[in-house]
């Protein structure tokens, strides 16, 4: 048998019903009148007191209109005479929503519902009144940040759009239509993948797929979207899950951020770089020239010497045949000195650098040494290399790091002789010295000369800046702009051991994921393997 229910005793139960009404009337939070059948308030509670600003014994007796502004008074009225007459119900038994006007005339919304009932034979009406005023102040409020919101959506300059989980679009903004030249009728209802460039679909689906509330943003370098005719737009996606507050459906935030002028720029601003270091390339040949002429004449004078010594063997006959055997293995020599150093210059008056290849620091810092021999820019001082051991190989393009090395050499062996001047005697070598770093290596290059001056010292690495009479100022500007190309910085210090000038600069050693050190450089060399220089 099951437990009876809990009930209070009879003599808890036996209250006045009048009274029990009455703390029901005052407890209710919204407000509450009771009015006869031609519409006198007979009752009404605190908080129509607390709504309208009117006293309890200033309502009761007066009709129900006093709380409402026109044309609800004067409808109510009607509407009330019409229920009373024939039972057509306007507001008896329904709620709506009206305007109720306070003591002081202010009028604020209501939601109003009126019941019948009667009471020892008499008719009567209950009706209940809600204040809407902070709901219509909270829905105004919400309207206002929903048009903010899509206004910033649909006027943004970056390119967004709203996709389900399998990414179909379900909304974009203008910029999206821009970015995809294609309309917004036209996107939604198709796929991300759609104007997705096909190699980059893959990618795509992995990451709209890897998208979860622990990874709930991912985003997407170097993205291309595919428009009608062909052309690409290339930047950045950036994809975020979130729930649809209403249907709780997961959607995606889908941004592009268009980066394809900018791309276009930097790859204009690269060429423009290399075309200048091949102009500076050039004018260091000019400036060389006398020293090429010098060093290219020495191999092709004894090449001129050994053939008549030759021509002499043979006029001896055949017991001379072992010497012209010697003689003609030192032509061989001197022509491989010769067509050596022409290698040299080619490779280094060459258009474009060499490409990005993995190369050692030390070799390069050997050939620089070895151009500026070929003009004999190292006779009156020479250089001492102090080279680190077992350096890693790094990632750069080997022309152009020595393109860097050999200007410093010049400068550095300039500095030297203007600082001497009428001093008789060799002048202290350059010392050349490279490093390993944590994370990069560093190569210095130490001249004896006066040191850089300070009115100078802050603009040298400036476009035309110089301290020679004839200089174009444009040297360390153009090694400045190679070595910040391949993640480094070059800067100057005073020698530490006294006067004259320390160039240092760094490369890199971490080197692109794209190329491993097993893999081959960019394109094949036009130049033929170095061989020893002959002596």
């Amino acid at each position: 048998m099951a437990d009876s229910i809990g009930k209070a005793p009879p003599e808890a139960m036996d209250l006045d019903w009048r009274e029990l009404f009455a703390a029901t009337l005052e407890a209710t939070v919204d407000g509450v009148v009771v009015m006869d059948e031609h519409g006198r308030m007979l009752r009404v509670n605190r908080a129509i007191e607390r709504l309208f600003g009117w006293t309890s014994e200033d309502l009761i007796g007066g009709p129900v209109e006093i709380l409402m502004p026109e044309p609800y008074a004067t409808h109510h009225a009607e509407y009330l005479r019409r229920y009373l007459a024939g039972g057509e119900p306007r507001i008896i038994g329904f709620g709506r929503e009206v305007e109720a006007k306070r003591r002081d005339g202010t009028v604020f919304p209501i939601e109003l519902a009126v019941g019948e009932g009667s009471t020892d034979g008499q008719r009567i009406f209950v009706g209940l009144i809600r204040d809407l005023t902070l709901r219509r102040e909270l829905e105004h409020d919400l309207r206002r940040q929903t048009e903010a919101i899509e206004r910033m959506f649909d006027n943004g300059q970056i390119a967004t759009a709203m996709t389900d989980a399998e990414g179909r679009f379900l909304q974009v903004n203008a910029a999206w239509e821009r970015v995809a030249k294609r309309s917004a009728a036209t996107l939604v209802g198709a796929l991300l993948s759609a104007v997705t460039h096909p190699d980059q679909r893959e990618r795509l689906a992995a990451a709209l797929g890897g998208l979860s509330p622990e990874r709930a943003e991912v985003t997407l370098e170097r993205y291309e979207c595919v428009r009608p005719d062909g052309e690409t737009r290339q930047g950045s996606l950036y994809l975020a899950a979130i729930n649809d507050q209403i249907t709780d459906e997961p959607q995606v935030v889908v941004q592009m951020v268009d980066r394809s002028q900018e791309l276009q720029a930097e790859a204009e601003l690269q060429a423009a770089r290399e075309r200048l270091a091949h102009l500076n390339r050039i004018g260091t040949l000019g400036e060389m020239a006398a020293g090429i002429a010098h060093e290219v004449n020495q191999p092709l004078g004894a090449i001129a010497n050994y053939a008549e010594a030759g021509r002499l063997v043979l006029r001896q006959g055949a017991g001379g045949l072992q010497r012209l055997d010697e003689v003609l293995e030192k032509i061989a020599g001197q022509a491989r000195r010769a067509g050596e150093v022409i290698r040299r210059l080619r490779r280094l008056a060459r258009g474009e650098g060499g490409g990005r290849q993995v190369m050692e620091v030390n070799e390069q810092v050997r050939r620089a040494v070895r151009l500026a021999e070929i003009d004999g820019s190292t006779v009156d001082s020479g250089v001492v290399l102090d080279l680190a051991p077992d350096l890693p190989e790094l990632l750069g393009d080997p022309i152009q790091i020595q393109q860097v090395l050999l200007n410093l050499l010049r400068n550095g062996f300039e500095a030297e002789r203007e600082a001497r001047l009428g001093a008789a005697g060799r002048l202290p070598p350059l010392l050349v010295r490279t490093r390993s770093l944590q994370s990069e290596i560093e190569v210095a290059v130490r001249d004896r000369g006066k040191g850089v001056a300070p009115e100078v010292a802050r603009e040298i690495m400036s476009p035309f800046v110089t301290t020679k009479g004839s200089g174009m100022g444009m040297g360390l500007a153009i090694c400045q702009s190679i070595v910040s190309a391949h993640g480094g910085r070059l800067w100057f210090e005073p020698n530490p051991e006294g006067a004259g000038t320390e160039f240092k600069f760094t490369l890199p050693i971490e080197r692109p994921a794209e190329q491993s050190a097993e893999e081959p450089s960019e394109g094949p060399s036009e130049e033929p393997s170095e061989e020893k220089e002959a002596p």
